[in-house]
């Protein structure tokens, strides 16, 4: 199957809410269900790419015991972050999703600047009627620096964590992430 392309991506994101501005989206409502626009069903979800002092990058790795699926996947690595609530804006849901997943405050997160905007290599299952589809999940990746040193606290989803650099990065999160977002890895 051909990856989505992120411009295709980015059109549908963008006739869904309604922005042309990377930052603008803090008034717009987000859902914790599936999006339809046009022909096109996704999930929505926000991540945040965390850089510390020395510019190294926060990669979780996914406790995937904790899956609600028939089959246990693989162990992969991801970015903090999830899917929207229901009318939490982008700012609101990132905040909610590091104090959840890391156990930090998210003041000590400088949200710097749209980083990507792409349709991921996941799909996720949504149950229609009687039947379950998997539909693709498009995440929307802030940069963010961590503006003081905290000790993290990890939830059940994750099982460890690390700082690397943006090469490493590359490796752990192809599982998750398209081409298009690790080829701007290089240019962290």
């Amino acid at each position: 199957m051909a990856e989505p392309g992120n411009a295709y991506a980015w059109k549908i994101f963008l006739q869904a809410y309604g922005s042309s501005e990377p930052f603008g989206f803090k008034s717009q409502p987000w859902r914790k269900k599936v999006e339809t626009v046009g022909n096109a069903r996704f999930f929505v979800g926000v991540k945040a790419l965390i850089r510390n002092k020395k510019g190294r990058i926060l990669v979780l790795q996914a406790n995937t015991a904790t899956f609600q699926l028939t089959k246990t996947p693989k162990p992969f690595y991801d970015l903090p972050g999830g899917r929207i609530q229901p009318s939490e804006n982008v700012e609101e849901a990132l905040g909610r999703e590091v104090k959840e997943e890391l156990g930090i405050s998210p003041k000590t997160l400088g949200i710097n600047q749209l980083f990507d905007a792409s349709v991921s290599k996941v799909m996720l299952p949504n149950k229609v009627g009687v039947r379950l589809e998997r539909v693709p999940l498009f995440l929307v990746t802030f940069l963010c620096d961590l503006t003081v040193n905290e000790r993290f606290k990890l939830s059940d989803e994750h099982i460890g964590f690390a700082w690397v650099d943006a090469k490493r990065a590359k490796k752990l999160l192809a599982k998750k992430f398209n081409s298009a977002f690790l080829k701007k890895l290089n240019k962290l």
